[in-house]
């Protein structure tokens, strides 16, 4: 069962949250996590970026409620193994800084475009 609750004049995140789920939950998970992945306060950020998140009351642990789902027989890693370890036109690195790279290489021959995507925290 999914709540549903009216946001009155909420003029950014940090007050959608804070009516949403209430100052405990908002500042123990909701503001560390907004702040780590956007690298922004949430209170510098629009009421939309927050309000997308859903809040439910009950037990149910999966990020959708629809009737049917499912998960890939061999595993999330078994896909990404097919896509991106077994394809020559691919090359996967890990472990390296990614200011190193080019977010995108504009000069590099089309089908050889260089995309990169930064994990963990900078340096």
């Amino acid at each position: 069962m999914r709540l549903s609750c009216r946001l009155i004049n909420s003029k950014n995140s940090e007050e959608i949250a804070i009516q949403r789920s209430g100052w405990r939950l908002y500042s123990k998970l909701f503001k560390p996590y907004t702040v780590k992945q956007w690298e922004r306060e949430p209170k510098n950020l629009a009421p939309s970026v927050l309000a997308r998140i859903p809040i439910r009351n009950n037990r149910d642990d999966r990020y959708f409620t629809d009737k049917y789902q499912g998960y890939p027989a061999d595993g999330y890693t078994r896909i990404f193994d097919n896509l991106f370890m077994k394809n020559q036109k691919i090359s996967v690195k890990l472990n390296v800084n990614y200011h190193d790279f080019d977010v995108i290489s504009e000069n590099a021959p089309e089908g050889e475009k260089k995309i990169a995507t930064p994990q963990g925290e900078r340096e």
